[in-house]
């Protein structure tokens, strides 16, 4: 009877505006996972639900091989790409089909640029405070696991369902294969995947990832700079990118799928390599 008292329920609405967020987010979360749809970026995210079946695709990272030449040959085909790709656009007419970033610091270090893009984009929910509400061509989807990739037990997890969520990884990449599994996009070809990094030694502290590099002009991508002297960025782990790639393979292979590594360089494990002139 007290929750019928107007009086009473504004005194402890302190209390009673958490818990009712809880449970929205819980019925939003049973629903997303028998696939109902309850918002707008629910219906948006259901609707790639196998968009792309038994197409390929092409997943563009962003090492040191990746080529300008080779961004040029990807006109039409359907791509996914992330973080600073835009620093190629001045070199090549290629646009990403999908423009993806799931890292806190890089929407954090460069929140102007990306939402002046004029691309398709998708994000995770962790990043609404920086990258504002969903939108036509703005999708965001629930992180699963911690949210962050810094909890061991989430390390290497997959998940086949968009709607529901896409697991945290150490890698954008890995959100990435997760994402075109789901738009049932096969064969997925990986490209700049070079899995080698050179390490600044100075670190700073974040409130989100703890403590982050900072960079010193080391070259760990497809231009000088990509991370300019004084730019934080996020601490790789080649280990745990190795442990998620070889799951998401698994997972594509038992679905009769096929992942393959056309990087021009790559010292990734995981996949077997192909090469990225002979699928044209």
């Amino acid at each position: 009877m007290n929750l019928l008292n107007p009086f009473l329920v504004y005194q402890r609405r302190g209390r009673i505006k958490p818990r009712l967020r809880w449970g929205v987010c819980k019925l939003h979360k049973a629903a997303n996972a028998h696939g109902i749809p309850i918002t707008a970026n629910d219906r948006r995210l259901l609707a790639f639900k196998d968009k792309h079946k038994g197409q390929r695709c092409f997943i563009v990272a962003n090492g040191p091989s990746l080529r300008m030449e080779d961004l040029d040959r990807l006109r039409g085909e359907i791509t996914l790409a992330s973080n600073k790709i835009y620093l190629a656009f001045g070199k090549t007419n290629w646009r990403p089909t999908y423009y993806v970033v799931c890292d806190y610091l890089v929407a954090e270090n460069n929140r102007a640029t990306i939402l002046q893009l004029d691309l398709f984009k998708i994000f995770s929910e962790a990043q609404k405070p920086i990258l504002g509400k969903p939108a036509k061509r703005k999708l965001f989807y629930r992180e699963l696991g911690d949210g962050f990739g810094q909890n061991e037990e989430y390390h290497g997890a997959f998940s086949k369902n968009a709607l529901i969520g896409i697991e945290a990884s150490e890698t954008v990449t890995t959100t990435h294969i997760q994402l075109a599994f789901y738009m049932g996009c096969n064969p997925i070809y990986l490209i700049g995947l070079d899995g080698r990094y050179v390490i600044p030694q100075t670190m700073t502290d974040h409130p989100v990832y703890n403590r982050v590099l900072v960079s010193q002009g080391e070259r760990n991508h497809f231009v000088e700079n990509y991370h300019v002297p004084g730019e934080t960025w996020g601490i790789p782990k080649p280990e745990s990118h190795e442990i998620g790639y070889s799951l998401a393979r698994q997972v594509i292979e038992q679905r009769d799928g096929t992942i393959l590594n056309a990087s021009r360089v790559s010292f990734v494990k995981a996949f077997e390599r192909i090469d990225f002139d002979s699928l044209f």
